[in-house]
């Protein structure tokens, strides 16, 4: 045989391995990141009133707060607490899903 011949012949003889396809990965559903203070803006927006009606709220303590700095900010997280096991309402998960989005 010539040296052409060998090469073709070994060639033939030990094919490629295949490759290996990757692991699959389990789908993980991408997650918003949780917000658990909002403005009195933010607050607003997500629950459908204006700006005024949350102050009119936190000032006569309906909404849990809290202060950082100068801004009182609506204690978001403690709202999802007050509500998890209420079947009626479950406004902090939704206000927290709006925020984040």
């Amino acid at each position: 045989m010539s040296p052409a011949t060998k090469k073709t012949a070994t060639r033939k003889a030990s094919p490629k391995p295949a490759a290996k396809p990757a692991p699959k990965q389990p789908k993980v559903p991408t997650v918003a990141p949780v917000v658990p203070v909002m403005d009195r803006e933010q607050f607003a927006l997500g629950v459908g009133v204006t700006p005024k009606v949350v102050a009119g709220w936190i000032d006569r303590g309906y909404l849990p707060t809290v202060v950082i700095g100068k801004r009182t900010l609506v204690n978001v997280a403690a709202i999802a607490e007050l509500t998890s096991g209420s079947a009626r309402v479950d406004l902090a998960r939704q206000l927290i899903e709006r925020g984040a989005a």
